[in-house]
């Protein structure tokens, strides 16, 4: 649509200068111009044509004055020291010359040059030259449409679609969503399996992955790269399906920090996990989730020292992120991360959310409803998709909301203000409690 408008807007600025140009190319003085206004005319030099009535010699030889006429039968007085001769009684003629006004205020024109216009001769009439002007409008018309035909095409055309590019878990970034590769001369349904001892993990990979086995979409898999992972049929989604009857933002699935993966149902039309609808569910290996036509079935990957998959507390020398133990120190850093432990969690006490945890690892942590923020509460609308963040620097946290969004630290509002230990933060209908571990 914004494409449109600006090449409905081109065009018309186009025909605009266009007019403009031919309007004053085209303009043609007449007699009876300079008659009704005399005034804006004096002194200025004029071009006119008609036809010559009346010529009066003067006192000096060879001066005098006639009337020219015009086609509509406007006349004025033109003074001149060559007199027309009988044979300028006939047929048109361009007068050029500079207006004056005499001591009654009569209009008049000197003339410096009189040639003939279209004389009264039988034959066919030469046909006129084309005059500069004509040609430079001519080729400035061809130039600006061939500006407009390329600026059409240059805001119409659509990018060539990118090929697929498979990566691997542990080449993955931060919102990477990764396709495994199905060979030629296996099924349809065959997907590939990621564990710890074929990829390096890095805290990018949550050690889980999402394979579709009925719809539209078999064959494919989706390796876990977001601490929350949204799936739905929008391009944008983490995990898109094409099937047309799941809905455009289905269900996301959130790595918890106590290892473990949460479903939640985002659809009127309802989730099922192992044929049960569910609005919230911790998935297991193997689980199975129905989304309308689509069915998905989860792989965890194992943890190394860990008797089981998922199990919510599992002790761990190193902080775990959805089944995946990783070492801070062997992470690697990306633009804006710090890619290490801080130290601090976010708790959610009050509203929608309650319940859940985010745990901050980044130099400026995002917080609002939009779903590319770090820590996502969509469920209160009370909340801006944008509304503020946390900035992390020298061990200290400073929290800055965005313009014009209100933001409580322990009841009272501010625009930035250093965070403590146990702050309450509110956000519209939330509240969040910031906590040093």
């Amino acid at each position: 649509m914004q494409k449109v408008t600006v090449v409905w807007l081109v065009v018309l600025l186009a025909m605009s200068v266009t007019g403009q140009v031919l309007a004053q190319t085209q303009q043609t003085i007449t007699v009876g111009d300079i008659v009704n206004d005399a005034p804006r005319w004096v002194n200025q030099t004029v071009t006119l044509m008609g036809e010559i009535r009346n010529p009066v010699e003067g006192a000096e030889v060879g001066r005098g004055t006639y009337d020219l006429r015009d086609e509509r039968g406007n006349t004025i007085t033109v003074r001149t020291t060559d007199l027309p001769g009988a044979d300028e009684m006939q047929g048109r003629f361009e007068v050029r010359g500079q207006v004056g006004l005499d001591n009654l205020s009569n209009c008049f024109v000197w003339e410096s040059s009189r040639q003939p216009w279209r004389p009264l001769v039988e034959g066919p009439v030469a046909p006129e030259e084309p005059v500069l002007w004509t040609y430079l409008l001519i080729g400035g018309g061809v130039v600006l449409a061939g500006l407009i035909v390329l600026l059409v095409v240059l805001l119409t055309k659509k990018p060539a679609a990118p090929e697929p590019v498979i990566v691997e878990p542990g080449a993955a970034h931060l919102g990477d969503t990764v396709e495994a590769p199905v060979a030629p001369s296996t099924a349809a349904a065959e997907t590939r399996e990621y564990s710890l001892e074929a990829a390096a993990m890095t805290r990018e990979f949550y050690g889980a992955t999402v394979a579709v086995e009925e719809g539209p979409d078999v064959g494919k898999t989706f390796a876990l790269s977001k601490r929350s992972s949204t799936i739905g049929r929008l391009d944008d989604r983490d995990i898109c399906l094409t099937d047309p009857t799941v809905s455009r933002e289905h269900a996301r699935i959130l790595a918890k920090e106590d290892g473990s993966l949460q479903l939640i149902n985002e659809s009127t039309k309802g989730t099922l996990v192992n044929d049960v609808e569910v609005d919230s569910k911790i998935l297991l290996d193997g689980d199975r989730i129905q989304m309308a036509s689509t069915v998905l079935s989860v792989k965890l990957a194992p943890r190394r020292g860990a008797a089981g998959v998922g199990a919510p507390g599992a002790a761990a020398p190193t902080q775990e992120l959805a089944g995946v133990a990783v070492d801070p120190a062997a992470a690697p850093r990306g633009p804006g991360e710090t890619q290490e432990f801080l130290g601090v969690q976010i708790e959610v006490t009050s509203g929608p959310h309650t319940g859940e945890t985010f745990v901050l690892s980044k130099t400026a942590t995002l917080i609002g409803r939009q779903n590319n923020q770090d820590i996502v509460l969509a469920k209160d609308r009370t909340i801006s998709r944008e509304h503020c963040e946390i900035r992390h620097r020298a061990g200290e946290f400073t929290l800055v909301s965005k313009p014009d969004k209100k933001v409580l630290i322990n009841g009272e509002e501010q625009v930035t203000c250093s965070l403590a230990d146990g702050d309450e933060i509110q956000l519209g209908g939330t509240k969040l409690r910031f906590t040093k571990l």
